[in-house]
């Protein structure tokens, strides 16, 4: 075997390349120089000779190829013709006859001129170590007898030449490439080793049989034929079993579901399996327009190409896509665009494999090399199968990530619906806890997973019937969906009311496997139609009262008998006036709110007056209260404020009847006005029985009322509180109030006072 290294780039050499090629040169030209000085003492016999440097000019040319990156290891003859001429040939002659041999070669052959001196030197240090292990071993050259001992002495002779040639090539290869010299020389070892036992035999058979009848030596070709025959063929079953091997690994690892580890793989997996200079994967998305994502090999390993885009490939996307086969880029042939793309590479050579689904091209594999390689048909066919792997692994990719999308989505929609959702297996036990559970339970989802179902407190439905998983399928019986309310009550949360929708899903014989549970709070809801039952029945009080006392005070006034004098007359006009007064407010309450919640509520605010306002309003309520003491403190000019006046006298009415009903009859009710920077701050308050802390801020919600509206004597609707703090929002300030138990409440509120001129602007409540 005589493996030698063959490129067709021509390429400034590294330092230590150089080096290794002159100590080669120079060591072959000491041998030369001894072997000629040995060999004029034994004179050869002339047809051996010419055999002999014959054989090693044949034996030079190429028997197989095997590469290595941009190089070749060239499997030859030589270990045939260097057994053939120690066993022909007297001493020195086997070198001299070696190094002529291997320089015809050479020349014929057109090699550069430091790729022929290195294969030269190389060949005459390897003849040399041949003769000098056979010498050591005890063999004479040119003996006509042999033993086993003289075969084992020149098998050790062809060893130690091939194991020359291989380190010395290992080396070129692996110094021209930046490689590890034992990478270099593990590939190919098993063909190696095949390649020197079948030379070093066919060399010793061949000189026992030149020896014996040189005549048979015409059968030499057919045996040379035989013996390239069975090389040829282990080294393509080898081949295709390494090739298949890689091809089955990067099926495997091609089941990864990312795209980035699949273009991982690809990348890896085809510069080994193609032993390419060059690996881009490319893949296009659906996008309009469409989006490339492009991976490299490096250096460095897999590389991420970032920014580029559709038109960074046009110099083979568009003929990948519309062809959807396999073509081959050669640098000197390839038109202007592609040629400067492959000089700009460092590339003599590209093959471009479009990576094709049942539907469409999803991007291409480009595959190069620095140095002419051939492509034969089963190299394509090979590139066909992993370009079908590719995408095969991509598409399943493409679909993992839609539906791992699409999982992404019904899991941010479940976590972050308002509705609880849960599921329960069929052993009863929740699966399933999404975050509106956990704020409707109290209860995280690691406190109930795996658990038996509930619902995180102890539940029952309208029957008073336990929530459990019995209770479930029997709610479901043989249906596949349901309805259920139920409560919860527990320590923290209160009472709370739930609506269940169950959804079933059954196996094939009608068992049920999951039950999907959504619970929807419906305690607002609940609350707030008990609140609209209670407001109803409050209304209907509050109006039947003023129409009651109507209805009797016009009744008295038409009954024929009822003859008053003038203050008779006029206290029942008061009375009526003050009941109208009555409903009027209560009405004005009910449509107040109501244009409030359409948006159709507009306030006026123009500098006014509070004080006065006040006294207005304060004048109408002594009249209709006359028996209530109230106090004013003004603030004169000061208390001017942006305001809309009549909607400031509807909140004061508002207060002081609140303060009114809220307190003993002999106690005062104190309205005070202040001006403190830019605001004007108004204050009503009463000693009444003051309002609890925790219920402080839900005075101001509609329909709220201390107590129960059925057991406490003052009257009202709940809504008056409500509207004051929408009219005082409304117009730039806030309401708020600060109480004392037992001692009374003082309800303040703020406006914008008014600036020395200033303008009217609508402000929508």
């Amino acid at each position: 075997m005589n493996p030698r290294p063959a490129t067709t780039s021509a390429e400034r050499l590294p330092v230590r390349l150089r080096l290794l090629v002159v100590a080669v040169v120079l060591l072959g030209c000491a041998v030369l120089v001894a072997a000629v000085s040995v060999a004029r003492h034994h004179p050869p016999n002339v047809p051996r000779l010419l055999v002999a440097t014959t054989l090693f000019v044949v034996g030079d040319i190429a028997l197989l190829k095997l590469r290595f990156g941009r190089n070749y290891f060239l499997f030859t003859w030589a270990e045939l013709a260097v057994v053939f001429s120690l066993v022909m040939l007297p001493h020195g002659w086997t070198v001299l006859i070696g190094t002529l041999g291997v320089a015809i070669a050479q020349v014929i052959q057109r090699r550069a001129l430091v790729k022929m001196a290195f294969n030269v030197g190389a060949m005459a240090a390897g003849a040399a170590l041949a003769e000098l292990v056979s010498s050591a071993l005890g063999y004479q050259m040119g003996v006509r007898t042999h033993t086993p001992a003289l075969w084992l002495a020149l098998g050790v002779a062809a060893l130690a030449f091939c194991i020359w040639n291989m380190l010395a090539v290992a080396m070129a290869v692996a110094f021209s490439q930046g490689l590890r010299v034992r990478d270099v020389l593990g590939r190919g070892a098993l063909l190696q080793s095949l390649v020197w036992v079948g030379n070093t035999v066919a060399g010793i058979g061949l000189g026992i049989v030149a020896r014996q009848s040189p005549g048979a030596l015409a059968a030499l070709p057919f045996f040379l034929a035989l013996l390239y025959l069975a090389y040829r063929a282990y080294l393509r079953a080898g081949e295709d079993r390494d090739t298949w091997e890689v091809l089955q690994d990067t099926s495997r690892d091609l089941s990864r579901l990312r795209r980035s580890e699949i273009a991982g793989v690809v990348v890896e997996r085809a510069a080994a399996l193609f032993q390419a200079d060059f690996v881009e994967l490319m893949l296009v998305d659906e996008a309009v327009p469409p989006r490339m994502t492009t991976w490299r090999g490096g250096a460095g390993g897999v590389e991420l190409l970032p920014g580029r885009t559709i038109e960074d490939a046009t110099t083979f996307w568009p003929r990948a896509q519309s062809e959807r086969e396999p073509y081959e880029l050669l640098r000197r042939d390839a038109p202007p665009a592609q040629r400067r793309e492959l000089e700009a590479l460092g590339l003599e050579q590209c093959v471009v494999v479009p990576v094709v689904s049942a539907e469409r091209c999803l991007g291409t594999l480009r595959v190069g090399f620095t140095g002419i390689v051939r492509m034969r048909k089963r190299n394509v066919q090979v590139l066909r199968t992993f370009a079908y792997q590719l995408a095969t692994s991509v598409e399943n990719a493409r679909l993992y990530e839609e539906m791992r999308e699409e999982r992404t989505k019904l899991s941010r929609v479940v976590d972050n619906t308002s509705d609880g959702i849960l599921s329960v297996d069929a052993r009863g036990r929740i699966t399933s806890w999404n975050p509106a559970m956990a704020r409707i339970s109290g209860f995280a989802a690691e406190d109930t997973l795996a658990c038996p179902f509930t619902l995180g407190h102890a539940g029952a439905d309208a029957d008073g019937t336990p929530v459990s998983a019995e209770w479930l399928w029997a709610k479901l019986g043989t249906e596949a969906q349901t309805e259920a309310s139920v409560s919860i009550g527990a320590p923290g949360i209160g009472r709370r009311w739930l609506h269940l929708s169950l959804a079933a899903v059954r196996s094939s014989n009608g068992d049920i496997e999951t039950v999907v549970v959504v619970v929807r709070d419906v305690t607002a809801l609940r609350e707030a139609a008990q609140a609209k039952e209670e407001f109803l029945a409050t209304v209907s009080h509050e109006l039947r009262t003023p129409l009651t006392s109507l209805r009797g005070w016009v009744s008295t006034l038409l009954r024929p008998e009822f003859q008053p004098n003038e203050e008779e007359r006029r206290e029942v006009h008061e009375r009526l006036m003050h009941q109208t007064g009555r409903l009027q407010r209560l009405i004005e309450d009910v449509l107040s709110v109501s244009s409030m919640d359409r948006g159709q509520f507009v306030v006026q605010t123009v500098p006014v007056g509070i004080d006065e306002v006040i006294e207005k309003a304060l004048v109408e309520f002594s009249r209709q209260t006359p028996g209530r003491p109230v106090t004013h403190v003004r603030a004169g000019l000061a208390g001017t404020a942006m305001a809309d006046a009549g909607r400031v006298e509807q909140i004061i009415n508002n207060l002081v009847s609140n303060a009114d009903k809220y307190s003993p009859a002999d106690t005062p009710v104190e309205v005070g006005v202040a001006r403190v920077g830019d605001k004007v701050v108004v204050t009503v308050s009463d000693h009444g029985f003051g309002i609890p802390e925790d219920q402080r801020e839900a005075v101001f919600e509609r329909f709220h009322r201390l107590g129960h509206h059925m057991t406490r004597e003052a009257s009202g609707t709940g809504l008056g509180l409500h509207i004051a703090r929408r009219l005082v929002e409304a117009m730039g300030g806030r309401i708020w109030v600060e109480s004392r138990l037992g001692e009374g409440s003082t309800f303040t509120f703020t406006l914008p006072a008014a600036p020395l001129i200033a303008k009217g602007g609508d402000v929508a409540v």
